[in-house]
């Protein structure tokens, strides 16, 4: 049994803490909504024209965003490299900190910008709440899995908060593609959209992740109680044993020295009087036990 735990232990261990890790990876990712174009644009300086592409992106994660810009800018003599990342924290978004000189209020927010940026924080600060409430249920996980490699922990147990973890990191995504405002709602059909990205894909792959691990954890055995109840009831039956003869061996000197029991009959009956003039009397009735009258005494005496 300790052998059939091990192999439990060790395979449902390995999805649990892959799963878990991508979880807990994505976490600070932030590629969950990514946006991206290429553009081109041409201008002249006064002596050059000059011809620059560009590939902005703008991506989103759950509590942080970048902008970045990459490409080059060419005139007739030569080229040079466009680079530029800039992350931040969601309600420090560069554009509306410039516009604004300062954070987001989410308390006074009003203008659309504002409340758009707020509904992205919100929604990614309560994914991250829920998928570390996963997190959580998946360490409680593993820690008792180590235990029930020596058969005190049911599988059963395991692989019920294996898949009440499973079930919580599947939640989290949705519920912060639920509460993210539509981020496509100014722009047309004709240009590029933000699209969902690796991080939402990966949260969700690591729920099968751990639901796997769970199946494997829970065909450990509590081979240690099933051990100790053995133990228990061989205890109780050799003692039961024991006690029984002892008893029994005491209760039939016992029964052997007590005396027959006297049986009383009432000295008012009136029995039948044989030819010798002995009284007789049947007690009960058509029982079968006969009594007859001592005359000194005048009472019943057993046949």
């Amino acid at each position: 049994m300790e052998t059939v735990n091990l192999q439990a232990f060790l395979l449902g261990v390995i999805f649990l803490s892959v799963g878990g890790y991508l979880a807990f990876d994505m976490q600070d990712d932030i590629t969950w909504m990514t946006y991206s174009s290429d553009d081109t644009e041409e201008y002249f300086d006064g002596d050059f024209w000059w011809t620059v592409e560009v590939t902005n992106k703008n991506d989103y994660g759950l509590q942080e965003g970048m902008i970045s810009a990459n490409g080059q800018m060419c005139d007739d003599r030569d080229c040079f490299p466009i680079e530029g990342n800039l992350e931040f924290e969601i309600l420090d978004h560069p554009v509306l900190l410039e516009e604004r000189g300062g954070p987001v209020d989410c308390d006074t927010a009003k203008e659309d910008n504002d409340i758009s940026i707020c509904e992205i924080d919100s929604a990614g600060s309560i994914a991250d709440a829920i998928i570390s409430t996963g997190l959580g249920f998946l360490g409680l996980t593993i820690l008792l899995s180590v235990v029930g490699v020596f058969g005190y922990i049911p599988g059963g147990v395991l692989k019920l908060l294996s898949w009440v973890s499973s079930v919580i990191l599947f939640t989290g995504p949705i519920v912060w593609y639920v509460l993210m405002p539509d981020m496509n709602a100014d722009i047309s059909a004709a240009e590029e959209r933000y699209k969902l990205s690796k991080g939402l894909y990966l949260t969700l792959l690591s729920s099968p992740l751990i639901f796997v691990g769970g199946r494997l954890t829970g065909g450990m055995e509590a081979f240690a109680y099933e051990e100790e109840d053995d133990w228990d009831e061989e205890d109780d039956y050799f003692m039961d044993d024991e006690e029984y003869s002892q008893f029994s061996d005491a209760s039939s000197k016992a029964i052997s020295k007590l005396p027959a029991r006297k049986v009383m009959v009432d000295t008012n009956l009136q029995g039948v009087l044989d030819e010798e003039g002995y009284e007789w009397l049947e007690h009960p009735e058509e029982s079968g036990d006969w009594f007859w009258r001592d005359q000194e005494t005048g009472e019943w005496v057993r046949y």
